[in-house]
């Protein structure tokens, strides 16, 4: 099951966190979601993501890179958009 993990500024970690869980999973068909805060800095946030294969994570990629709605939608959760960062986790297989 691949994971990827989105990290990112809010304007507001309290909205993003209302925001963050459950948005994942209805739109980017992610399984289990996990949210982090920074403790230094609560405008950095992060996102754990599980996905069923491969393909899930390939829309995702796709979706974050050129849907305008998926800008629209991370813009209403508080994301500052140019501070997304995305890493997918490494199969040594």
């Amino acid at each position: 099951m691949p994971r990827v993990v989105i990290t990112n500024r809010v304007q507001d970690a309290e909205r993003w966190l209302e925001f963050a869980g459950s948005t994942a999973a209805e739109v980017f068909g992610a399984g289990e979601t996990t949210t982090f805060t920074c403790l230094d800095d609560p405008s950095k946030v992060g996102v754990a993501l599980d996905f069923a294969d491969g393909a899930d994570v390939r829309l995702l990629l796709a979706a974050m890179a050129s849907h305008p709605g998926v800008a629209q939608l991370l813009a209403r959760g508080g994301v500052i958009l140019d501070t997304v960062e995305i890493y997918i986790e490494h199969d040594p297989a």
